[in-house]
């Protein structure tokens, strides 16, 4: 036995052995490329791999970002009140916010049935010398009732109690479907 053939600590690994890969296969046919030894990672008894399901699951995820459309979430419709004490309306102020006309405006009615249009309310302190001036009445009215319809968005009732709230010592209320 020369030097040559002598076994090296190394050659179970230049083999591909002891490390859980395979070499690949020699092509015996002499028309086929010769093979560099590319090593493969030989799958144990109990490993699974999961490579085609995450491919999956991200086409999936593309499907659906690509196919979801963009959509507001629908208003809901405000359920009759349950709990809670109700305020008397024969001693409170009663606003009432109504959806815009042919015009486009919010219309806001005072409690003597006058018609404001809100831009107008927007540019005068009409709104909140109406609270004042029920406030300091005798006897005063510190309850105000704002009455607005379903269809109005958040923001035009938030807007019209700010105004009617920048009177000290008064409690807002809003109307509710009684049930």
């Amino acid at each position: 036995m020369n030097a040559s053939e002598l076994p090296s600590p190394l050659s179970p690994l230049l083999r591909g052995e002891g490390r859980g890969y395979d070499v690949a296969p020699e092509s015996d046919s002499e028309d086929d490329e010769p093979s560099l030894g590319h090593r493969r990672r030989k799958l144990e008894v109990g490993d699974l791999d999961i490579t085609p399901m995450i491919d999956v699951t991200f086409l999936l995820l593309i499907f659906f970002m690509v196919t979801s459309t963009m959509k507001e979430p629908a208003t809901a419709d405000v359920p009759p009140a349950r709990y809670g004490v109700g305020t008397d309306s024969g001693e409170a102020t009663i606003l009432t916010v109504m959806r815009p006309d042919d015009s486009g405006e919010v219309q806001v009615r005072f409690p003597d049935a006058t018609l404001h249009a809100l831009a107008d309310l927007r540019k005068t302190e009409e709104l909140t010398n109406l609270v004042r001036t029920a406030a300091t009445a005798d006897p005063p009215r510190l309850n105000v009732v704002i009455n607005a319809d379903r269809d109005l968005p958040h923001g035009t009732v938030r807007e019209i109690s700010q105004m009617a709230g920048k009177v000290e010592g008064i409690r807002l209320f809003l109307g509710v479907q009684d049930k």
